[in-house]
């Protein structure tokens, strides 16, 4: 379990140690820490890695999430996304660059793998919402497989020199007919040294959690 967990958020280091091998080049993208420190529920760390991996011309890029709750091993979540790009679509009238990305989407806990899903990505019309302040960024999905679909959509706001405000959402249809629904808002400020204070608010099907916290941009 231990072994497991070191795995998957190592595969998340490797964008920060970028080593050099042969005929293989990794580009690091966004690596950070958060940890809550207020809450009306459990205390919440995590550790998310963005990097571009290319193999003699093929890219492949992976999206790591890992989560725990109230520094407990059992309460470990990982979601490790892995895609390729399809298509891309330049200087349209409608939303500047566009790019399709083939999917794989795969779930952890502290087993293991619990859920594989597999889909599409597209960049473009999320990020825009960014080009209204001092830049964007963002994706969508659709992401599935014989149990579930989920539509999520991901945009974040740079507003100002410090502070930043990021909407994550997503629905999924279940095949027995229910239907669950997920949102996420989180505003930050910059206060030196690579890092945020943040409060972020998620309410799902279930429930509504606040937390509030500090984060770290490596």
């Amino acid at each position: 379990m231990k072994k497991q967990i070191i795995t998957t958020i190592g595969i998340g280091l490797l964008g920060l140690i970028s080593p050099k091998i042969d005929g293989i080049e990794i580009t690091p993208g966004y690596v950070g820490y958060d940890q809550s420190l207020i809450s009306n529920d459990k205390k919440r760390s995590r550790f998310i890695s963005n990097h571009k991996i290319d193999f003699n011309g093929f890219e492949l890029n992976h999206h790591g999430y890992n989560e725990f709750f109230d520094f407990k091993e059992s309460s470990y979540f990982g979601r490790h996304r892995f895609h390729t790009p399809l298509l891309k679509i330049k200087d349209n009238k409608i939303f500047w660059d566009i790019k399709l990305h083939a999917e794989a989407d795969l779930y952890f806990d502290e087993h293991g793998i619990f859920d594989e899903r597999y889909g599409l990505r597209v960049y473009g019309p999320a990020s825009q919402l960014g080009n209204l302040f001092n830049g964007g960024y963002g994706y969508s999905e659709i992401t599935g497989n014989s149990d579930i679909i989920r539509f999520t959509n991901y945009s974040g706001i740079k507003i100002d020199d410090k502070f930043g405000l990021e909407f994550f959402n997503a629905i999924d249809y279940k095949k027995n007919g229910s239907v669950g629904e997920y949102y996420d808002v989180l505003l930050s400020n910059n206060v030196g040294n690579n890092t945020d204070v943040f409060i972020n608010g998620i309410r799902n099907s279930k429930n509504k959690t606040i937390f509030g916290g500090f984060r770290i941009n490596f």
